[in-house]
């Protein structure tokens, strides 16, 4: 038989049964199970629609850096093709500049009319002034400087050479050598003027440090030696005490070893372009010899060569 605690006991083990069957029947309703569906979409619809959002994102960055990299390989390529054409416009100007500079050195060297020292005082003057940057200019200069000094002349002392013109459309028959007053070309030409010439008389000029300087053009007679002027260029030696133009000295001149030694190339420069042998080069004194000392002659036979 059930006892009252026993019957007590039933009735709550049925009301746990019926809440139970209760909650079950409430969740399996089709207003819940449609709540349930909905909230699944909702909750699927929000992570793919965050899941997309973050591809996106993700798409973008990517995309972003793609055309950044685009960009930049194309800036570089154009800064290479930049460079590039750069390079090459300045190797050719490089090279049209070192054509230049090469066709100066090749017509100085080819100039017939030219002394070989100013040949190197060119060269050395236009190495010092950086005309010659593309060559090799230490050793053009180093070759230059050789030969200046082996003509007796001071490589640091050239200053702005001015070269002697040798040629000229006159037949040349001689070449006549005497000495002139110590004193400077510009002097010497001032007192010719004075005297009515056109010109100063002599055609060169060579000081006592050996310097050559152009006088009379030498398209034109010289006014050097009275009665042998025709055919003739005239060279003057500075005579170190000859030192008034109205007072010629009675003694001999002591010309310089630079003077000797410049002169000589000079005279060996005019005998090749005109076709002159030693017997044409003569002493002034000895040609008037009224008129002119023979003051050069200790030198003559060293100065006109074989």
């Amino acid at each position: 038989m059930f006892t009252a605690e026993d019957r007590k006991l039933d009735q709550e083990l049925q009301l746990k049964k019926i809440k139970s069957e209760a909650r079950r029947f409430i969740w399996s309703t089709p207003l819940v199970a449609a709540l349930a569906g909905l909230l699944t979409l909702s909750a699927t619809f929000v992570f793919d629609r965050l899941r997309g959002v973050e591809e996106t994102t993700n798409t973008i960055t990517i995309q972003e850096v793609k055309t950044e990299l685009e960009a930049s390989e194309a800036r570089l390529k154009q800064q290479l093709d930049e460079r590039s054409a750069e390079s090459e416009a300045e190797r050719s100007a490089r090279a049209e500049e070192r054509q230049f500079q090469y066709k100066i050195v090749e017509q100085l060297l080819l100039e017939t009319d030219l002394l070989e020292v100013d040949r190197a005082r060119t060269l050395l003057f236009l190495a010092r002034a950086g005309v010659l940057t593309e060559l090799n200019t230490d050793e053009l200069s180093r070759m230059a400087e050789a030969t200046i000094i082996e003509a007796g002349q001071d490589p640091d002392q050239i200053g702005i050479p001015v070269l002697p013109r040798v040629t000229t459309n006159r037949t040349i028959e001689k070449i006549i050598l005497g000495a002139e007053a110590n004193l400077p070309l510009a002097t010497i030409r001032s007192y010719h003027l004075s005297l009515g010439w056109r010109d100063v008389g002599m055609h060169y000029f060579v000081d006592r440090e050996g310097n050559v300087q152009t006088g009379r053009s030498i398209d034109e007679t010289p006014a050097f030696a009275l009665g042998s002027n025709e055919g003739a260029i005239a060279v003057a030696l500075a005579c170190d005490v000859w030192t008034d133009f109205e007072i010629e000295p009675e003694t001999g001149c002591e010309f310089t070893s630079a003077q000797v030694h410049r002169a000589k190339l000079l005279v060996d420069n005019l005998k090749k372009e005109h076709g002159l042998g030693a017997h044409a080069v003569f002493s002034r004194g000895v040609l008037r010899a009224e008129v002119h000392n023979p003051l050069v002659l200790p030198i003559l036979d060293e100065i006109r060569g074989q």
